[in-house]
């Protein structure tokens, strides 16, 4: 019985080391969740951040884009009217009839300003292309930042959810134990309790055994000194009976 005792306390202790290590995975666990929680939220509000910026570039650079398109067109339309500008004069210089200096000068004041315009929409359209140059650049680091983050997003939800499986069987480890542990807890004092009534049987039983011996070795005292006594009253009776025949 002390066997089946020190067994069962070795078992109660093995499974209350178990409850510890599972209930110190699932604190772990938990604490893991609740960490990776704010760094989703972190995550996030930095994609969201990033989205942002990043629309606003896009925007800008369609705006751009749009704008040079446009003054692709007005150079065009330019450049027709300074070529038809350009074939009339020459025609015009075959023409006898027609060589009135004023026309001339007002057409080549004409195509002068044509051309001025054509170099300064040339130069807006250069100055939004190195615009356009720059947006890249930042579209480009914006869309590196966001593929980044969603990476992290990525392996934080694969983390998460790695937690999570285990956080909850940590949870069903702790209840099967516990179960176990109770259990095992009623065993041991059920067997505390039945070698506790043995011991006492067995004081019970040595001490009436070693009442029993007390009362055997009394009478037997007893039953000694009946004897002596006897012999002495034989003794006495022999010396009277002595003295009388003399």
């Amino acid at each position: 019985m002390v066997e089946k005792r020190n067994h069962i306390s070795k078992v109660r202790r093995r499974y209350e080391q178990d409850l510890k290590n599972a209930q110190s995975v699932y604190r772990r666990a938990k604490s893991g969740l609740s960490s990776y929680s704010r760094k989703m939220d972190t995550a996030q509000e930095e994609i969201s951040e990033v989205l942002i910026r990043l629309n606003q570039k896009e925007s800008q650079k369609q705006s751009i884009l749009r704008l040079i398109d446009d003054a692709k067109r007005k150079i065009d339309i330019q450049k027709e009217e300074k070529n038809e500008i350009e074939n009339n004069t020459t025609f015009a210089g075959y023409d006898d009839d027609d060589n009135d200096d004023t026309k001339q000068n007002a057409q080549q004041l004409r195509l002068k300003a044509i051309s001025e315009k054509i170099i300064d929409i040339d130069f807006g359209i250069k100055t939004r292309q190195k615009m356009l140059k720059g947006l890249d650049v930042d579209i480009t680091s914006l869309d590196d930042t966001r593929n980044k983050i969603l990476a992290k997003i990525k392996k934080i939800k694969q983390s998460s959810s790695l937690l999570a499986k285990l956080l909850r069987d940590s949870k069903k480890d702790i209840r099967s134990i516990i179960t176990l542990l109770e259990k095992t807890v009623k065993q041991e004092d059920a067997t505390k309790q039945n070698l506790k009534k043995a011991k006492t049987k067995t004081k019970t039983k040595k001490a009436k055994t070693k009442t029993k011996k007390a009362k055997t070795k009394t009478k037997t005292k007893k039953a000694k000194t009946k004897t002596k006594t006897k012999k002495a009253k034989t003794k006495t009776k022999k010396a009277k009976t002595k003295t009388k025949k003399r």
